[in-house]
């Protein structure tokens, strides 16, 4: 069962209160993120800082799926069912997807990643992020559509000469997969 929080201050507040109180942490989640990452890296590397980001976002995938499927599932176990629990994910707010829908399968592209426009805003080159988000979106559908299987199109290492950041697409699974 996910953890209850202290959430006294909405008691009082309007639509519009709440919805800048939830731009506000997302905010403040956003910022710390990026600054952990910068910090681990100027200490330790930035091939060590993508290690370590790696094995986050593997056990963030894992129990966002598990408390979004508690809280607002089930979701159908299909490409579709996998995005609409995905699109819960703190991170989705902040991040603009463009969906193409096929038969069996969900394209999603990322025009511009917050945190690969924060290093190119410093000039700093792209962080390798492919097996971060594999990881992370594979753990995901585990839990939250099973039978969704997650391949990369692009994502950095992979050439950034591009009008996007990353490609993925999420399939259901046929059999023998």
């Amino acid at each position: 069962m996910a953890p209850e929080f202290d959430l006294f201050l909405l008691e009082d507040m309007d639509k519009y209160q709440v919805r800048e109180y939830v731009s506000t942490l997302l905010w403040q989640i956003r910022i710390c993120d990026a600054f952990w990452f910068l910090n681990v890296e100027q200490r330790h590397g930035l091939a060590e800082a993508e290690k370590i980001n790696e094995l986050v976002w593997d056990k963030v995938g894992a129990l966002a799926a598990r408390d979004i499927v508690e809280r607002f599932g089930p979701f159908e176990d299909s490409p579709r069912g996998f995005w609409e629990a995905y699109e819960y994910l703190c991170w989705s707010p902040m991040v603009e997807y463009q969906v193409e829908e096929e038969e069996d399968a969900l394209t999603v592209t990322v025009r511009s990643c917050p945190a690969q426009a924060g290093r190119r805003k410093h000039g700093l080159g792209p962080y390798a992020c492919r097996e971060m988000h594999g990881g992370e979106y594979r753990r995901f559908a585990e839990l939250a559509a099973p039978s969704v299987r997650v391949e990369c199109v692009h994502a950095p290492p992979d050439d950034t000469e591009r009008d996007y950041d990353c490609r993925w697409r999420f399939a259901a699974r046929k059999s023998g997969d």
